[in-house]
């Protein structure tokens, strides 16, 4: 995705005949063929477990079965029959009916017999394992409750933060939706450095580094650079503000500066960029981390599915609000 946004500015009609959505398509494909090819290339380094199944049709299989057998109970508050009156009437039954007594008695043997024992132990002793597995991984997953927020603001990257550009100064090279390249190029520099000389170095001095505290540095940080891209706002609605205009395809809000005054340089995003970059360092691959080091090897696949969905929660949130997202609001937003 960095290079594709990296090299926007070729995408212009006059460059590609014309269309430059056939320049942005093949990029992408270009960019995604290449992490394919990674991908296949590494293909005889990882470590491949067969499939066993899916876990979360296991656990459903298992609170289902549950369910049915918590309804089956007889209640007990059915009236109790004397014991003259069974026994009576269960020696009639039997002088009645001395074949079902039979049968009953062969039921009996089959269903005490050692196979028949061993398979239901083996069955309760899985359904066991398979409640402590789920009751552990959940347990894990608790610090996935506050990532909708984190990536809530995360997504302001790609949206938010290009239509900030749009009302700074740019040099004639850039366009509004190249910055965001700044933060996988963050990433790739910064991540192995923090994991090879940062943490070590802060472990050696005695400071623990736990994945929770790194998960609540991680916060900080983007809550400070939130605070700083909110200070940007309203340094750019201090200079200027929006008029609607008329055009052929009808009315827009555009920037005007007021007399005397400048834009803000767009060279100020460099520090949100790096701050979220950093704050990802310590929230996102910690918080990964931590869930799925401490989740049971049968349930690793249910941490990722678990992780994804706090995204798309954050997604949910972002559209909710969007309808809020207009220039007068973004200093406050």
């Amino acid at each position: 995705g960095g290079p594709t946004c990296a090299t926007t500015p070729l995408h212009d009609g006059d460059s590609w005949g014309g269309s430059r959505y056939y320049a942005s398509f093949l990029f992408t494909l270009v960019a995604f063929a290449a992490g394919l090819l990674v991908f296949v290339a590494g293909r005889t380094t990882y470590i491949v477990n067969p499939p066993a199944g899916s876990q979360l049709l296991r656990v459903l299989s298992l609170k289902l079965t549950r369910g049915r057998g918590r309804a089956r109970e007889p209640s007990s508050s059915m009236p109790m029959q004397s014991p003259a009156k069974n026994s009576s009437s269960s020696s009639l039954d039997q002088l009645a009916r001395p074949e079902d007594g039979a049968a009953d008695s062969i039921d009996k043997v089959e269903e005490g017999s050692p196979l028949n024992a061993e398979d239901a132990s083996l069955e309760h002793e899985a359904d066991k394992r398979l409640s402590e597995d789920l009751r552990q991984m959940l347990s894990a997953c608790k610090v996935f409750t506050v990532y909708p927020i984190y990536w809530l603001l995360y997504n302001q990257l790609f949206s938010n933060f290009i239509l900030q550009a749009e009302w700074m100064a740019l040099p004639s090279w850039m366009s509004v939706d190249q910055p965001p390249v700044l933060d996988p190029l963050l990433l790739v520099v910064t991540l192995p450095f923090m994991d090879s000389v940062f943490f070590p170095g802060l472990r050696r001095l005695g400071l623990e580094c736990g994945p929770i505290w790194r998960i609540t540095v991680g916060f900080c940080i983007i809550s400070a650079t939130f605070l700083l891209v909110g200070a940007i706002q309203a340094a750019i609605q201090s200079r200027g503000s929006w008029q609607e205009q008329s055009s052929d395809d009808g009315s827009d809000l555009v920037y005007v500066l007021h007399e005397g005054k400048q834009r803000v340089s767009v060279w100020w995003q460099v520090v949100p960029y790096c701050g979220i970059a950093l704050s990802e360092i310590f929230t996102s691959v910690s918080g990964l981390e931590f869930a799925y080091s401490q989740a049971p090897a049968s349930m690793k696949s249910m941490v990722m599915r678990l992780y994804l969905c706090t995204t798309a929660i954050a997604s949910i949130i972002g559209i909710a609000v969007s309808p809020l997202m207009v220039q007068q609001n973004f200093a406050m937003m």
